[in-house]
């Protein structure tokens, strides 16, 4: 573990941020048709097709469990949705948090959720990436004070008020698409927002701000 002091409360807070569950949009998995003479109770159902919309279902799920969770608490070491590496950098973050004194407010609202790409290529597995669209209220408090901070610079502090954010999210699937785990999340800035379909109009542009 990684001590404290290395890196100052608001750079924390900062990075924290980034990784901090967002709220996620529950789905079922889409329905599989079937004609009268399969679905018979004697005959087992047919497997569902796994393509990008059965991965993005998916995905919705675990957002969703991810946003069960306290913005501090630790992901479980077994979670069977999260990769090795996702569950070992979000509770490093959360645990020097805690241990610098740090608590959270505010709420995070998910205004959005798309597919980028599924690649079946891939090395390691399938892979799904797909954008995350949400409004943030969330600030960190040391004690009485506030040391939230803008995620590009961590010496600016965050201006108060609700802002508007775009995540990318990364999802990996080690058995053909049937199953997929939460492989790395991060917050998307400047022009690259600008090609994402989370962009508003010019009368409610969204906000580089964690």
């Amino acid at each position: 573990m990684r001590p404290v002091h290395t890196r100052p409360v608001a750079a924390l807070a900062c990075a924290a941020a980034i990784a901090l569950s967002v709220a996620g949009c529950g789905s079922d998995r889409p329905a599989v048709e079937t004609d009268a003479a399969t679905s018979s109770s004697s005959k087992p159902s047919p497997e569902p097709t796994y393509d990008k919309a059965y991965a993005f279902a998916e995905a919705k799920k675990v957002e969703a469990k991810r946003a069960a969770l306290g913005p501090l608490e630790d992901l479980p070491k077994d979670t069977p949705w999260a990769t090795a590496g996702f569950i070992k950098s979000v509770n490093e973050e959360r645990a020097e948090l805690r241990k610098a004194g740090v608590t959270v407010k505010g709420k995070i609202r998910t205004t959005g959720q798309h597919v980028d790409k599924l690649d079946r290529k891939s090395k390691g597995g399938w892979r799904l990436t797909t954008y995350e669209c949400s409004t943030s209220t969330v600030r960190y408090l040391k004690g009485d004070k506030d040391v939230t901070a803008v995620a590009t610079d961590p010496s600016k502090p965050l201006p108060k008020g609700p802002h508007d954010n775009v995540h990318r999210h990364r999802y990996v699937s080690t058995d053909k698409g049937k199953t997929w785990k939460v492989q790395q999340s991060w917050l998307i800035y400047s022009d690259e927002v600008k090609e994402t379909p989370c962009v508003r109009t010019p009368q409610n542009p969204i906000t580089q701000a964690p």
